[in-house]
This record gives C-alpha cells, sequence and structure tokens, in this order.
C-alpha cells in the first residue's frame, strides 16, 4: 500500500511540474544536458564481477529523434528512452504497466543536497539524491558545474553541465557489491 502512495504520489508531483506554463522552457542550451537529434555520447562500459574486470566494450548514445508529449517537446534515443525538459529539469518518459504514460524526474540541477522519486520499470520507484559536485573529474570538455547523483543501490552518476552523464555506476540493488557495470563518457558528437 505504502509504495502505491508514492507511485501516485510521485505521477501527481511529475505531470504537475509538466503542467505548470512558468516551468516550460525547454531550450536545451546551457542545460546539462544538451538535447538535440543527432547528438552522440559514446562511453567505454567496464563490467565487473566478484571485484574482477570481466569486461570492456563502446556502446553509442544517440538522440534518435524528436517527439512532443503533452505538448511539450521530447527526445527519443536509440536505447529506448525518451526524455523531457521542464524549466532545468530532465524528466524520463515511463510506461506503467497499464499503458499509462508519464514524466518522472530523471535529473534535479541543485546546488545543495535534494533528493527525489525517481520511477524506473513503470510503477518501481527509487529515492535519488542529487549535489553539486565540488570537483569535477578531468575530461576532454569545458564543465563548469558537476553534479553527483546517487540511489539507495550504489548506484550513480555524474552529469557535467552542458556535457551530459559523464561518469555513471550501475547496480542491481541485490547483487553483491563486488558486481556493477561502469560507464565512462570517452567521446560525444554535438550537432547543436
Amino acid at each position: 500500500m505504502n509504495h502505491l502512495f508514492i507511485s501516485a504520489a510521485g505521477i501527481f508531483v511529475a505531470v504537475m511540474f509538466l503542467k505548470e506554463p512558468a516551468c516550460r522552457h525547454h531550450s536545451g542550451v546551457g542545460h546539462s544536458f544538451p538535447l538535440a537529434a543527432g547528438n552522440e555520447w559514446i562511453y567505454r562500459d567496464s563490467v565487473v564481477e566478484n571485484g574482477l574486470l570481466i569486461s570492456v566494450s563502446f556502446d553509442t548514445l544517440r538522440i534518435e529523434q524528436v517527439s512532443a508529449f503533452e505538448g511539450t517537446t521530447s527526445y527519443v534515443f536509440n536505447d529506448g528512452k525518451e526524455m523531457t525538459l521542464s524549466g532545468d529539469t530532465l524528466f524520463q518518459l515511463v510506461t506503467q504497466r497499464g499503458g499509462y504514460k508519464y514524466a518522472t524526474p530523471f535529473f534535479i540541477p541543485s546546488e545543495t543536497e535534494t533528493s527525489y522519486n525517481y520511477a524506473f520499470g513503470g510503477d518501481v520507484m527509487i529515492q535519488r539524491s542529487v549535489k553539486q559536485f565540488a570537483n569535477c573529474p578531468a575530461v576532454e570538455w569545458q564543465v563548469t558545474k558537476c553534479y553527483l547523483v546517487s540511489d539507495g543501490c550504489r548506484g550513480g552518476m555524474i552529469v557535467g553541465a552542458g556535457v551530459g552523464i559523464i561518469r555513471e555506476v550501475m547496480t542491481e540493488c541485490r547483487s553483491p557489491k563486488e558486481n556493477y557495470t561502469s560507464k565512462t563518457l570517452v567521446a560525444m558528437n554535438l550537432k547543436n
């Protein structure tokens, strides 16, 4: 019952953000995530099991098309994710098991530590926290601000203003601490 309340409350808050006219500034310019059709990010994926590096591969994340959701511009990625902006908050569009599509906060830039609920897998919620990161990692792109996003499952990401996700660690909550996948940005090609 408590999870149902959290899920319903998360949907309500996300929909309210999208409906508020004052929050409808959608330009990706100067935003943490540069959003335009054709933009791509190339990552080195390192898979670690039982504390040992077992594989390294490369994958490309690309914005395939621009679409619309409830009167706002949305961006469809080659991995199937769809994102939209409201103010400086990036939302991911997800679909519940019943087929209802809604926006959930994916990233909220904040100078002070802030927590929010993020829905993944339709109606499964996880709490994330975000705070401005004092020292941006050394990267070849000019990054003026970085944010550290973490979740309750030992996962997280570093987001660079104007670049997007610089590093990401993905885990499963029930997996041992020595099992994870690390994604590191190695190149990007921005069209706009």
